[in-house]
Formats: structure tokens, sequence, C-alpha cells
């Protein structure tokens, strides 16, 4: 291959990465500032203003509120893993609340994972329990909402859920709500992780404009001979 095709080889691959390096690199995800997933910050107690991470997005049922973070003792009375867990167990058929709000990048997707089971009877007609992502701390139609309602005539050990969401505000709110009749819903080991990375919108054509200039270059090199004369083509 002569010098000058050599250089042609080289110079167009270097001009897709030089338009890279110049837009730079996806940009990675904020820390989400999700924190106490596992609850084992606080202690054990009902839920509080000064619980670790959850204290500020609390909402108690208007009647039969009853949840908190419990110690682990005999099964089913557990948490998955660790000391401590939470319970729902409002019994008037309107919610227990808690949520955090997160640091979040309109558009990325999120993966929330927890593990959820009971710790006796269950009906589906007098229990229920909800995951709500978005701009509200309570369910409504700007929120992505799954709810998980099962009967059972026995405790049900706890299972791994993992959901993808996808963020609308920079400050999405993922709050857990629930309550059940009969027995305590369990909830524990809850972790946010961005999916990939947010990559800004602009990179496609900047990297097209920038690569097509360069190549342009290449061909001119491309026709040149060293002593400076014109390829005739």
């Amino acid at each position: 291959m002569s010098p000058s095709r050599r250089s042609f080889a080289m110079i167009v691959p270097m001009a897709f990465l030089a338009a890279f390096a110049m837009e730079g690199p996806a940009r990675a995800g904020a820390p989400v500032g999700f924190t106490n997933g596992s609850f084992e910050s606080g202690g054990a107690g009902p839920f509080m203003a000064s619980m670790p991470g959850w204290g500020p997005w609390l909402g108690p049922a208007s009647s039969g509120s009853d949840f908190g973070v419990a110690l682990t003792s005999t099964p089913p009375e557990v948490a998955e893993s660790g000391s401590y867990y939470a319970f729902f167990h409002a019994s008037q058929d309107v919610t227990d609340c808690l949520g955090q709000q997160l640091n979040t990048v309109v558009g990325q997707q999120y993966s929330v994972s927890f593990w959820m089971a009971t710790d006796g009877p269950t009906n589906a007609q007098s229990s229920l329990f909800q995951v709500v992502w978005g701009p509200d701390f309570g369910p409504s139609s700007n929120d992505a909402i799954v709810n998980y309602q099962s009967t059972s005539s026995s405790p049900q050990a706890y299972k791994n859920i993992t959901l993808t969401f996808t963020a609308v505000t920079t400050q999405d709110i993922l709050s857990f709500h629930g309550y059940d009749a009969t027995s305590n819903i369990l909830l524990d080991n809850i972790t946010v992780v961005p999916l990939g990375e947010s990559v800004p919108a602009t990179t496609p054509w900047l990297l097209l404009l920038l690569a097509t200039m360069m190549s342009g270059v290449a061909v001119y090199v491309l026709r040149r001979t060293p002593g400076g004369c014109m390829l005739h083509v």
C-alpha cells in the first residue's frame, strides 16, 4: 500500500474516533440518591420522620394505619437478609405509604428490585400492595403504578421482584403503598440502579458532521503526491 493510501486508511477511522472524543462519552447517570433500602439504619419501630432515607416521605393511612420496621424474629416474621424489614398492615382499605425522592435523568431507565412476602394468610379482596414511580408521592395518572394482590391460606415466602421504570422528571419519587386486613406484607432489600447510560440527543448528527469533514481532509491528502503535486484522476 502506498504511503498516501496508508494515510487514508488511518485517517478515516481516526475521524470517527476524534468525533467521538470531541463529543465525549455517554453521560453516566448521576447518583440516584436512594438509601436504606434494607431498613438496617434506624432500628425497629413505627415509621417516623427521623427514619434515614424514608423519613421525609411517609403517608400513614387516614384510618387503621399500621406500618413500620421490625426486627427479624422467628419465621415467617423475618427479614429477607440482615436484621430488619418493613411491614404494612393497615386494615381499613386505605394504604400506608413510604417513599424516597430520587435524583433522576429524564428518559433514563431505572431497575427497581425488592423482596416481598407475607407472614400469614392473605386475601386479594382485603389486601393491596403498590409500587409507584413518577412525579407524585400518591398514585396518580402521572405515575407508573404496579399492583400486587393475592390470596393464600398460608404465609408467602419472600420473592424477588424486578421492575423497570423510565424517569419523567429530575426528581422522580419511588414509593410503596400497602394494606392487608389479615396479615403483614413484608418488604426488604430494595435497590434502584440506572440501566445503561444517558446519551445526549445531539450525539449522532455531531458525530456524522465531524466525521464527514475529517474524511474530506483524508481524501485531499490521498490525492497529493509526496512532493506536493496533485494526482490526476
